[in-house]
C-alpha cells in the first residue's frame, strides 16, 4: 500500500520508500516487545479529506503487572493511485514524557 516514493516523517527522521518505512515500524514493534511483557495495539481511522486520514494509535503496554496506555497519531496521505505517498507521525503532548516516567518507575521497582 506504500508508493515507491512514500515519505514517512517521524520525530525528525525522514524514511523514504517502503523498505525503510516498514523497517522503521518493525524496529519500533520489536523494541516494544523487548521492553514490555505484553503489547496490544489499537487504531482508529478518521477521514480528513478525499486523500488524507488521521490514524489515532493506542498502545496498551504491560510491565511487572502494571499497565500504561500510550497514544500518538499519524496523518496518512494517498495519491491518485490509492497508494500511500506520505505519513507524518505526531506525538501527543505529554505522552512521551509519561511513558518515560512509567519506565523509570518500573526500573526503580527492580
Amino acid at each position: 500500500m506504500l508508493s515507491g516514493e512514500c515519505k514517512y516523517l517521524c520525530r525528525g527522521l525522514l524514511h523514504i520508500g517502503p523498505t525503510a518505512i516498514i523497517a522503521s515500524y518493525q524496529d519500533n514493534g520489536d523494541a516494544a516487545e523487548r521492553k514490555f511483557e505484553n503489547v496490544r495495539y489499537e487504531s482508529v481511522v478518521i477521514g480528513m479529506s478525499d486523500c488524507a486520514a488521521l490514524i489515532e494509535f493506542t498502545d496498551h503496554l504491560s510491565l511487572k503487572g502494571k499497565h500504561f496506555t500510550f497514544q500518538c497519531e499519524q496523518v496518512v496521505e494517498v495519491g491518485e493511485d490509492y497508494l500511500i505517498t506520505r505519513i507524518e507521525h505526531r506525538d501527543i503532548p505529554g505522552q512521551r514524557q509519561a511513558l518515560a516516567a512509567f519506565m523509570e518507575a518500573e526500573a526503580a521497582d527492580g
